[in-house]
This record gives structure tokens, C-alpha cells and sequence, in this order.
């Protein structure tokens, strides 16, 4: 319908970003009417069955009337097509701001698995293969506008972070890709992401760092094609890029930096199968962090084995002090324990040992009884040691405030991203069951908390 009248509308939209028809042909892309029953009618009047249209994910089904209807209105489609070029599903993106969401993508069927499948890769396999590199980008428009500039090696993840199979998949392929997600926070999640699964996969990983606010799709329209090719070129290794990220976060490069940063690469460097390039990535990390290789590969012999989920790992050392850092300011002033005990509940500490210390503390406030040492708190034998660690190192006075709200502010951002966790499953859980009270309901809170988790 695209190239015909119904479709006129959405030529236009496209035709005003700069995409031609023989590429939109190429790619296939199309166009569904605004009306519910276009395709309906369409599959009746050739006999075809319309359950199999509500398998495919093509069509829903109403709730009242339990009739099918079209699943994608006034949108322009992508297909998405296996390694054989068979279509599997649809991308569709709406063309009016009145449309939500954004993007609607094919449910999971018996023949699409959006884990296990590329958009692009199809027609873009044998430039991937010439050059043995494949651009990595997030959505259906970005791989199309580099497509149309005449850069063929890309796939797009359909707005998903990397996963190990499609890393895998691209393994076939090439050995080195370059991801060239959006610069947001939620590109930058999908980069180190990507970063851990091209690892795994045994593939080379740079990142294009693109300009503040742009995305491949922005930045070839609005700049050409030479402004992405600069940005390419001058992509940073994983080492580089994990450096100048940790640099902005925290900074600089202090000691609890770099002791992150060792711990990650010597992960990365633990999923190298290949000794001589393993070797190679361990002395470049060791030179640009400024450690002994050795430390590194101390590290790397206990992060092997199968990965745990988040809540089972244990917390990272810089973690640790940091908490232990903020029971010093408690002992130091006894203010800080009566602000503290609104603010900072026992869970909020990674350490057990630390949440039972914590409490001591509150405890010894509350009667009125100063700690100036082990003795006067009355703990057990294996919080004693702690506890002699904690008083050897002194907190100088003008340091407390900044160390007090420091922490406090990581505790409450992490209950915050912790309860919007919680909130997500929950929406998944009542869309499935069709409640769609509780998903307004529960969006509502989660638009709430993110409000305030950026304010």
C-alpha cells in the first residue's frame, strides 16, 4: 500500500527524510491503512485462514466482540526476515504523534524469536562478510538512512540490547563489530551491554561515540555521511570507551576507579578464548589504568564460571568501603545517626554484617551512648574485627556532610531503581493478563518515580 494512494501520506514522510523508492522497494518497506479490517478483508476475500494471521501476530483479537482485526494501522512496516529471507515479522512505526506507541513490533511467534533474529541481516550479510565488520544500531530508521548512504554492512537490534545469539549470529559472519547506539542513558545501557555479548561471542567491539543528541539516523541526515564516517573512524576500543565513561562518572581516574575498572576488564578478558589476544587485552588494559598486569589476571581467575544473576552477586568492593565510610560518620557524630535512622533503612546495605552495625548503632543512639570503642557496643566476636577497622580510620569533620549525602543519595537511587524494576515486572505481568487498570495504574507510578529520579 505504500506506493499506492492510501499510502500517499507515508511516501511523502519518507520521501521528506531523504529515502528513495528504489531503496524503500529493496527493503521493503510498506505501509498499513488506518482502518482495522484492510488486511481482514483481504484474507477473507482470498480464503485464507484468520487464526493463522492471529498466530502470526498480524492480527488481535477484541475483547468484546472477539473478532480479529488489523494489528498495524496507519503505520510504515519493515519486515523482518530470517537468514533464508523469509519474513518471520514486522517492525511498524507510526507516522502520527497521536499513535502510541512509537514503534510496534510482531508479538513472539512459533517463527519469530526477537532474540534470535536481525533486522537487515539478511541483505546485508554479504558487505558484513567483504569487510568482516558489521555496524551494530537500534532502530529500523537508522539501519535504513545508512543503507541509503550506501553503507551496507549494518544491522539493527529493533530497539533491544545485543543478545548473546545475535552475537553469536553475527560471529558468522564477521569478527569485529562497532556499535552505534543513540548517546541517551538507555544507549549507553545497550552499549556495555553489547560490549559483554560481543566478548562472549568472540568478537571485536569498538563504540562510535556519536554528539550529544543525535542518532545515526539524525546525524546522517543533518551532517552527511562524512560527519558518521568521522565518528566511525574515530570509534574507541572497549578499553577507551569503558575509561572515558568511568572518568565522567566519577570524575576521574581515582584508586576505587580503577579497582572497578579491573575487576570488568578482567571479566571481558576471561571470555577471550584466544591466548595470544587475551594477553594483548590484559596488557593494554593493565598500561591504560596504570596497574600491574598481574592484578588483572588474579581477577580473572575468580570471575570465571557461569554468571549469576544480579540479586546472588556480591557487592562490589568499592561498595563495601564506601558503606563502611558512612558507619565512620555515624560514630563521629551522633547527629548523623538520628538523621540517618529516617533515611536509611538496614536493607539498604550490601553487607549483612553492615546492616547488623548499622542497627547497633541506632540501638546505642537511642540510649544515649557514645561508641568510641569495640567494647562499648557489646558485639559479637566477628563483628569486633570490623568494628577496630572502622575506628583505626579517622573521618576528618569537613569531609562528614559530603560523605553522609553521598551515601544516602546511592541508597535512595538504588530502592528507586529497585521499585521501578519491581514495577516493570508488574506491567508485564497484568498486560499479559489483559488488566489494563492495573497497567495504567502501575505506568502512572513508574512515570512518578522516573520524575523523580531525575529531579
Amino acid at each position: 500500500a505504500l506506493f499506492n494512494p492510501p499510502g500517499q501520506h507515508a511516501l511523502d514522510y519518507l520521501h521528506k527524510r531523504g529515502y528513495a523508492d528504489d531503496t524503500l522497494r529493496r527493503a521493503g518497506v510498506g505501509f498499513a491503512p488506518n482502518a482495522f479490517d484492510t488486511l481482514m478483508r483481504s484474507v477473507r476475500a482470498r480464503g485464507l485462514s484468520e487464526r493463522a494471521l492471529l498466530d502470526a501476530g498480524l492480527a488481535s483479537q477484541s475483547e468484546k466482540s472477539r473478532s480479529p482485526y488489523d494489528r498495524f494501522r496507519n503505520r510504515i512496516t519493515f519486515p523482518i526476515t530470517n537468514l533464508s529471507g523469509n519474513v518471520v515479522g514486522f517492525g511498524a512505526r507510526a507516522i502520527s504523534s497521536e499513535d502510541e506507541p512509537k514503534y510496534l513490533n510482531s508479538p513472539e511467534t512459533d517463527v519469530y524469536h526477537k532474540s534470535k533474529v536481525l533486522y537487515g541481516l539478511y541483505m546485508a550479510r554479504e558487505a558484513i562478510r567483504r569487510q568482516s565488520r558489521a555496524f551494530v544500531v537500534e532502530g529500523y530508521l537508522d539501519w535504513l538512512t545508512m543503507f541509503e548512504g550506501g553503507i551496507e554492512n549494518v544491522v539493527a537490534v529493533s530497539g533491544t540490547a545485543l543478545t548473546i545469539d545475535q552475537g553469536k549470529l553475527l560471529a558468522r559472519f564477521c569478527d569485529r563489530i562497532t556499535l552505534v547506539y543513540d548517546s541517551d542513558l538507555a544507549g549507553q545501557r545497550a552499549t556495555l551491554r553489547g560490549i559483554e555479548v560481543a566478548f562472549n561471542a568472540g568478537l571485536r567491539v569498538d563504540v562510535a561515540t556519536l554528539p550529544e543528541g543525535e542518532d545515526p539516523d539524525s546525524l546522517i541526515r543533518n551532517h552527511g555521511r562524512e560527519a558518521f564516517a568521522k565518528a566511525v573512524d574515530s570509534a574507541p576500543t572497549v578499553l577507551e570507551y569503558r575509561i572515558e565513561r568511568a572518568r565522567a562518572e566519577s570524575g576521574g581516574l581515582d584508586f576505587l576507579t580503577r579497582e572497578k575498572l579491573a575487576k570488568e576488564f578482567a571479566e571481558l578478558a576471561a571470555q577471550i578464548d584466544d591466548a595470544t589476544r587475551r594477553a594483548a587485552f590484559v596488557s593494554e588494559a593493565a598500561g591504560l589504568i596504570d596497574i600491574p598486569e598481574s592484578q588483572i589476571r588474579s581477577l580473572m581467575g575468580r570471575s570465571k564460571g557461569p554468571s549469576r544473576p544480579a540479586s546472588s552477586r556480591p557487592a562490589e568492593p568499592e561498595v563495601i568501603l564506601r558503606e563502611e565510610e558512612f558507619l565512620r560518620v555515624l560514630m563521629e557524630d551522633p547527629e548523623y545517626v538520628e538523621k540517618a535512622r529516617s533515611l536509611v533503612q538496614q536493607e539498604d546495605f550490601h553487607d549483612e554484617l553492615l546492616r547488623r552495625m548499622y542497627q547497633r548503632l541506632l540501638d546505642a543512639s537511642a540510649e544515649g551512648r557514645r561508641i568510641q570503642s569495640p567494647t562499648d557496643l557489646n558485639a559479637p566476636p566477628e563483628e569486633m574485627t570490623r568494628w577496630a577497622r572502622l575506628l583505626v580510620h579517622s573521618v576528618e569533620a569537613k569531609h562528614c556532610e559530603r560523605i553522609f549525602n553521598d551515601v544516602v543519595g546511592q541508597f535512595q537511587k538504588r530502592r528507586l531503581h529497585a521499585r521501578v524494576g519491581d514495577i516493570k515486572r508488574a506491567m508485564a505481568q497484568a498486560q499479559r493478563a489483559g488488566d489494563t487498570e492495573a497497567v495504567e495504574r502501575l505506568m502512572n507510578e513508574w512515570k512518578q518515580l522516573t520524575t523523580a529520579g531525575e529531579s
